[in-house]
């Protein structure tokens, strides 16, 4: 510790003045000291170190060219849904009439192939029937009880309408795929032709047959009418609420109450028809767990 004093002396001519001395203290510390050499050595080691330059990074390489290629497919979708074609292929219904006969009368020649034997009791096909009855069970038990109630109770209404017009379409022509999937190698390594094979193609074609129709018949105009409503409610100022649907000023507007009791039917049968491919699904999955025909 080292001190130091401050003192001053005054004498005035009228009399003698006191000292006064002030102590300030101050604590002395040693710092250590600077080691020169190693300051050097690490200076002269970043500097002398190269730079390294690990190339591009491959995953934004990839992620630009995604990014790319879905501009591409979107501006080729919107200029294709802007062209003739698509208002004769998806505003009307005659070409929903051609898909609907190709694919009855394509299930149907596989179904009755005198080729039969060739790959029946193959693994890919039992492989392809698990599989696709595997996907098919799954998206109509998410689709159904956990995607649907989820969404509605937690997205305002008109962003559930959104998300539904996304998901229909691909709901159902999946699963009507899967389902001719299903039917066809069922089918095919099914040796035994007794009462309970016969049921199981049975409900396996109504399957098909409802989803088919579904998409084909049912998905169009439900999108249509929501897409209506959606421009009415957003007109009057609803469609916010989550969780419950509130009219609002157009309790009184006879044609929103038209466009509404036409979606609430359509949805309905749409409803419906989904509940009867899921109690058919369920009847197959009952057969599987009786008899375990991948088994055999």
């Amino acid at each position: 510790m080292c001190a130091r004093t401050d003192g001053s002396n005054k004498n005035n001519s009228g009399g003698d003045s006191d000292k006064t001395t002030n102590t300030v203290y101050y604590h002395h510390t040693e710092l250590p000291p600077i080691q020169h050499d190693e300051v050097k050595e690490a200076a002269a080691s970043s500097a002398a170190a190269p730079a390294v330059y690990s190339g591009p990074d491959t995953l934004a390489i990839l992620t630009a060219h995604q990014r790319n290629a879905l501009h591409m497919i979107h501006d080729a979708i919107d200029k294709f849904q802007t062209s003739n074609y698509y208002k004769i292929l998806f505003r009307t219904t005659q070409p929903a009439h051609v898909i609907s006969i190709i694919s009855v009368a394509t299930v149907a020649s596989l179904l009755y192939s005198s080729e039969k034997n060739q790959w029946s009791s193959s693994p890919f096909t039992i492989l392809l029937y698990l599989a696709a009855f595997s996907v098919h069970c799954g998206s109509q038990f998410w689709m159904t009880f956990i995607s649907g109630l989820s969404l509605y109770f937690n997205l305002p209404r008109h962003v559930f309408g959104s998300v539904q017009k996304v998901l229909f379409p691909k709901y159902f022509g999946l699963n009507s795929f899967l389902s001719a999937l299903i039917l066809i190698s069922f089918n095919r390594f099914s040796h035994q032709w007794d009462t309970a094979t016969v049921i199981q193609e049975i409900l396996l074609f109504t399957c098909f047959m409802i989803e088919l129709t579904i998409r084909l018949y049912a998905v169009p105009p439900l999108l249509q009418l929501i897409t209506a409503k959606t421009e009415m409610e957003l007109t009057a100022g609803v469609g916010q609420e989550v969780g419950f649907h509130d009219l609002g000023p157009l309790k009184s507007c006879p044609h929103y109450l038209a466009v509404h009791s036409s979606f609430r039917r359509v949805h309905l049968y749409v409803a419906i028809g989904n509940i009867l491919s899921l109690v058919c699904t369920a009847l197959h999955l009952q057969y599987i767990a009786q008899y375990c025909v991948f088994i055999y």
